[in-house]
């Protein structure tokens, strides 16, 4: 079985494969994307598993804010890794403090700024 965690990493992930996670949404409650060439509009999808409470995509370098914004919806949110991806600290400000409530010790390092 999954598990709690969902783990794919350094290969690419489309939209099709993140709609075959949404079946198994109220059991994910950690997904670790990293370098899978995730875009913005992938984000989108991602925001359907509303059980997520971490969520590590790094080194995805064409996320940006526009997509961290799909992610608001996710009340469970705890931790997410955001390191190499192009997500400027000006989306906390905007976003994060209201609807999600990151506490900024759980968002892992920026290094684009």
């Amino acid at each position: 079985g999954l598990g709690d965690v969902y783990k794919r990493q350094g290969k690419k992930i489309d939209d099709e494969k993140i709609l075959k996670l949404k079946k198994f949404s109220n059991h994910i409650v950690s997904l670790s994307m990293t370098n899978c060439k995730l875009t913005n509009d992938n984000l989108q999808k991602i925001s359907d598993l509303y059980n997520l409470v971490n969520l590590d995509i790094n080194n995805n370098n064409n996320i940006s804010d526009d997509g961290i914004k799909f992610l608001k919806n996710l009340e469970n949110l705890e931790k997410i890794n955001l390191y190499g991806t192009n997500v400027s600290n000006l989306i906390f400000e905007i976003s994060f403090y209201g609807p999600i409530h990151l506490d900024p010790l759980d968002t892992c390092l920026l290094s684009n700024t």
